[in-house]
């Protein structure tokens, strides 16, 4: 088994925070640096965080980017998505992909901490394989 498939087994700072948020209601949503933080977001990460929101428009647009981020990049969803969507793509102000690349980068710096390099490229779908075929594959190694 490879050592990256191990981890998944693991706890997971970043699971346990996508499954929190994932049940939460819109008005329960984080919109905070405080807030990530209280759902598990490490403190080297939310000092990136900060800085991002004071570079770049705003600590509510900035959080609310990385909770659309985080499920995003997980191929996931979650209660609010829709919601969470619209208010971002009317509080941009033309810095959509500058705040987007800068919380993916603070997340795959999030995700290489806790799984170790390469651990996005193992589970993103490939142009060849689909999300069912690396699942399958996965279980097989377990087995």
């Amino acid at each position: 088994m490879l050592m990256r498939d191990i981890n998944l087994l693991l706890p997971s700072a970043i699971r346990t925070m996508r499954s929190s948020l994932r049940d939460v209601s819109r008005q329960q949503i984080p919109f905070t640096v405080d807030g990530l933080i209280r759902q598990g977001l490490p403190e080297k990460f939310a000092s990136q965080v900060r800085e991002a929101a004071k570079e770049l428009g705003g600590e509510r647009l900035v959080v609310a980017r990385f909770i659309e981020e985080l499920f995003a990049m997980n191929h996931e969803t979650f209660e609010a998505h829709e919601s969470l969507m619209k208010w971002i793509n009317s509080h941009d102000a033309g810095k959509g992909e500058e705040i987007k690349a800068r919380v993916r980068g603070i997340l795959n710096a999030w995700y290489e901490d806790e799984f170790g390099p390469g651990y996005l490229e193992s589970v993103m779908p490939d142009d060849e394989e689909t999300v069912q075929d690396k699942a399958r594959i996965f279980v097989n190694h377990l087995f």
